[in-house]
């Protein structure tokens, strides 16, 4: 299983980072080239029932994007079939992240669901991908089953 996700800027590793108008919401011809980094993605097999766990930041947000992470999931035992989806994160605990540094130098996301480039306004797709987290210490602790094979 992979996962990747933005910095708290806003920025991925391993790619040109493109940016858009925040306005009309279309690709500027201006880019932050961070294709020589490697931060924030991660690989990991899972154990014998089939579960894997990470750890890592609160992911940042661009424009026109709601705050998300990236998942990939690889079966051996299926000729490589793979699923790639993206997680969501509860509103009321980004707000509250994002009130905190280095979060809080970019301020809360502007992008709502209506204008996520991708879900297109799909908000019941978004709650159904959004991981229920629970505090743990200073940080968050989140569950989410993403899919059950029977080979």
């Amino acid at each position: 299983m992979d996962i990747w996700h933005c910095d708290a800027n806003g920025l991925y590793s391993g790619v040109d980072n493109i940016v858009f108008d925040a306005s009309s919401l279309r690709v500027t011809d201006q880019a932050t080239n961070m294709k020589d980094k490697t931060f924030l993605r991660g690989h990991q097999v899972t154990d014998e029932s089939g579960k894997v766990e990470f750890m890592t930041i609160y992911p940042g947000w661009y424009m026109p994007r709601l705050s998300h992470i990236h998942v990939r999931l690889l079966w051996r035992e299926v000729e490589w079939t793979a699923l790639d989806t993206q997680l969501f994160l509860p509103a009321d605990v980004e707000r509250n992240v994002y009130e905190t540094a280095p979060y809080a130098t970019r301020g809360t996301n502007p992008t709502g669901v209506e204008r996520d480039i991708v879900m297109k306004g799909d908000a019941d797709s978004v709650r159904d991908l959004t991981v229920n987290l629970e505090r743990d210490g200073e940080g968050f602790r989140g569950h989410f089953e993403i899919a059950a094979l029977s080979l």
